[in-house]
């Protein structure tokens, strides 16, 4: 195999294609494979690896013995890692350090990864815990979905990343030199009601679309039945912020327009 600075995992995923995309586009050299193929290949030539795998949502929580078997090679992955010394960039779900009221299976599984990780490798890594991401190829987001298929029913509110900017910032990132581990909170702190969101698509309305102020009525309800998601929440030990510009506003009028 040609000696590539960049391993990418979980690149036939949502978040992988946009970011090998990204990569391609800037003449990035790397690499791509499976969770399950590092079993068989030598690593170590990689200088940096991104991984992007976890399971899908359709194979929780049906299969056990499947959850098992990813969670047992991830756990050798980062363990061969740590011995190699090299750079680890993970990319995870907000819900893995935010209280959101969603704790399936899912959340869960992505919940352990992320505390092995902080265990096993405390100093040559990060994680990127990502807010609702849109846009790009292959996309299954809330914000996409909904517009495709028009459900905004239930109420929640978000942060919403355009695809672009965060595969952008997140390869800023992964050549950058820095050594120390690190985690990062990836938003906007642009919080938009779902239901709003749905509103703005269905009117001609020019204006944009408001974001909602941490103390309207609405925000308050939803907070307390763990239905806000945002970067405008108070910061948790440990996770630094990152704040992205937000686009939602100017994607949701070009669907609309379209």
């Amino acid at each position: 195999m040609e000696k590539s600075s960049i391993l990418v995992l979980g690149s036939s995923g949502y978040l992988g294609k946009n970011f090998i995309n990204l990569c391609i586009t800037n003449k990035i050299n790397f690499s791509k494979m499976s969770l399950q193929s590092t079993e068989e290949i030598n690593i170590n030539s990689f200088g940096t690896i991104v991984d992007f795998s976890m399971l899908g949502r359709e194979v929780l929580p049906w299969n056990r013995e499947m959850i098992l078997q990813f969670e047992i090679q991830h756990e050798m992955l980062v363990k061969r890692i740590s011995a190699n010394n090299q750079k680890y960039v993970r990319v995870s779900s907000i819900f893995d350090i935010r209280n959101f009221a969603r704790n399936d299976e899912y959340t869960k599984l992505s919940k352990r990864i992320s505390n092995n990780i902080l265990k096993v490798l405390p100093k040559s890594g990060a994680i990127f815990y990502a807010h609702a991401v849109y846009g790009g190829v292959s996309s299954s987001s809330f914000i996409d979905n909904g517009i495709l298929k028009n459900k905004f029913i239930n109420e929640s509110i978000r942060d919403y990343i355009y695809v672009e900017e965060f595969c952008r910032n997140l390869i800023e990132h992964t050549l950058a030199d820095r050594k120390s581990f690190r985690a990062f909170e990836i938003g906007t702190a642009k919080p938009y009601l779902s239901t709003e969101i749905r509103k703005f698509l269905l009117t001609n309305n020019n204006g944009g679309l408001k974001t909602i102020g941490n103390n309207s009525e609405k925000y308050i309800e939803l907070n307390k039945r763990n239905l806000v998601c945002s970067a405008t929440q108070p910061r948790i030990h440990g996770v630094s912020k990152i704040l992205l510009d937000d686009y939602l506003s100017e994607y949701l009028v070009g669907f609309r327009s379209n």
